[in-house]
Parts: structure tokens; C-alpha cells; sequence
């Protein structure tokens, strides 16, 4: 079940929005966008249904605030508000928000509204994934082709991203450099580990499988491929 927080500081609204969705969503009814940040750091929902005029921190601070957290920024916003200007509209719309529902809402419209924008993001997160598992399967074949040009350093491109699995592990659970890390995109770069010695792509083979002891010269060569692979990546990204 979807889940799905109510934030206004009516009373009378969040008891109606509740009632309506309760029972298809899993709801937590808000009185106050520092309510919501504290349950935010417990719960991350499917969609936030934000008031735009509360006391304190209003709709668009909050939503402001939320686009500068990394777990929290692609959290859908559909703004609740009684003000039906353009002027607003804009606002919310530059800051992040995905819709407005004008107050008094209409409870099967309200419904239809959200229905609609979870089953987008449901979409968008799906094609993700997706390009997401074709993005790490084409790393794993640049990353094998590489590794079965050598005949010394077999698997050691998967012991080296099991390696880097456990220690971003052991950085996140003692926070080390947490500012750092919460920007890091995990599914990205663990698969990318395996892209570390791509570089040896353009060493002979002639060197890279050497049986004897490598030359200065050779041993030069061989040292180059960390900047070889450096181009390889850099040309990937911008390509």
C-alpha cells in the first residue's frame, strides 16, 4: 500500500483528506511541515500533499527545503491550496511541485488526481530501473572483456566491487564524511567499481600477459592505463 502524507494545518482538512484516502493509501495527517520533516527522517512516502498557506513554514519553504535533501528531493508534491493565481501556480511549479488540488477539494477528484500522479511515478521509476540494469550490464561486459584479456587478475573485478560494497558500508553506518555520501548515487557507483582497470584495454597483450618480469619500459606502459581509463570514463560521461 501506497503511502501518503497529509500536510495542513486545518484540522477540518486533514480529517476530510484522511477520510477520503484511507483504506487505498496508508495516510499520516500533518498539522505542520516541522511535523512533517521529523517524520520524513523515520518515512519516506509515495506522494505529499502539502498545504501552501500554514504559520511557521509555509508550502513553498517547505518544498524548497525538501529539493536540497538528496533522499527526500524526488518525493512527489501535489500543493493543497485555497489560492487560485497564476502568480502561485508558477512559484510552485519553478520550486518542484508536481500539481495543485484547489481547497475545498472534491473527494473523487482528489482521488482521480493522486491516482494519476502515483501510477506517473510508478512509470517513471520502472523505465528507470530499467535503463538503469542496461547501464550496469553494458559496465559488466566493458568490465569483462578487459578482465579476460589478463590471465593473472581473474575475478579480481568482482572481488574488488564486493570490497568497495563494504566499505561504503562501514562508511555510511559510522558517518563518516555524510555530506559527501548522501549525494552519492549507490546503484551507480558500485556497478562502476568494475570499471577501474578499463584503462588496460589499450596495453598490449604482448605486455599485459608478459610471463616474465616486465621491463622499465614495459612497466611504464602498464602504469598509463590509469589515466587511459580516466579518458575511457571522462569520454562516456560526455558522450
Amino acid at each position: 500500500m501506497k503511502t501518503i502524507f497529509i500536510v495542513d494545518d486545518s484540522a477540518t482538512n486533514l480529517v476530510t483528506a484522511k477520510k477520503v484516502l484511507d483504506g487505498k493509501y496508508k495516510t499520516y495527517a500533518l498539522p505542520s511541515a516541522e511535523r512533517m520533516f521529523q517524520l520524513l527522517a523515520k518515512i519516506i512516502p509515495d506522494l505529499i500533499l502539502l498545504d501552501v498557506s500554514m504559520p511557521d513554514m509555509d508550502g513553498f519553504e517547505a518544498l524548497s527545503v525538501l529539493k536540497t535533501e538528496e533522499k527526500l528531493k524526488n518525493i512527489p508534491v501535489v500543493f493543497l491550496t485555497a489560492k487560485n493565481d497564476v502568480k502561485s501556480e508558477i512559484r510552485g511549479f519553478e520550486i518542484g511541485a508536481i500539481d495543485f488540488i484547489i481547497k475545498p477539494f472534491s473527494p473523487p477528484v482528489l482521488i482521480k488526481r493522486i491516482e494519476t500522479h502515483i501510477e506517473t511515478d510508478r512509470l517513471i521509476k520502472e523505465s528507470l530501473r530499467a535503463v538503469q540494469k542496461v547501464h550496469n550490464a553494458t559496465i559488466s561486459v566493458m568490465a569483462n572483456l578487459v578482465e579476460n584479456r589478463d590471465n593473472v587478475t581473474g575475478g579480481h573485478i568482482e572481488r574488488t566491487q564486493k570490497y568497495l560494497a563494504i566499505l561504503v558500508d562501514e562508511i555510511i553506518r559510522i558517518g563518516l564524511y555524510a555530506d559527501q555520501v548522501s549525494s552519492w548515487d549507490l546503484d551507480t557507483l558500485l556497478p562502476s567499481a568494475q570499471l577501474h582497470d578499463v584503462g588496460k584495454i589499450v596495453v598490449s597483450d604482448l605486455i599485459l600477459n608478459k610471463p616474465g618480469k616486465l621491463t622499465e619500459e614495459e612497466f611504464d606502459l602498464i602504469k598509463l592505463h590509469c589515466f587511459e581509463g580516466e579518458r575511457i570514463i571522462a569520454d562516456m560521461i560526455h558522450s
